[in-house]
């Protein structure tokens, strides 16, 4: 009987020390697991700001396109608008000066 419970006694101190080595484990490998989720959300959080970023600076340098085209097309229509002003004034030029006593 006295083998009995001793080996009892050592099944259980064996019991106890493999869970102890199992909590430490499940620590160690909860750890393991944080670290490797952290570590996975710092670089997915990195990857989504370098794409808004470049997203960003897509739509800035398009915005510029757009007022540099636009700015080209004021100036045609400006361009235009002297021109036929400046015709306009020839004519009325030519028409008073043929009226003119001088």
């Amino acid at each position: 009987m006295t083998t009995l419970l001793t080996a009892l006694g050592g099944l259980g101190d064996w019991v106890v020390g493999v869970a102890r080595i199992s909590d430490r484990f499940s620590t160690h490998a909860f750890l393991e697991a944080m670290v490797g989720v952290a570590l996975l959300a710092s670089v997915s959080g990195f990857l989504f700001l370098v794409w808004r970023v470049s997203w960003g600076v897509r739509l800035f340098i398009a915005c510029c396109n757009q007022r540099e085209r636009t700015e080209q097309r004021i100036y045609e229509v400006f361009r235009e608008y002297m021109d036929n002003q400046r015709l306009f004034n020839e004519q009325v030029w030519t028409a008073s000066s043929a009226l003119s006593p001088c």
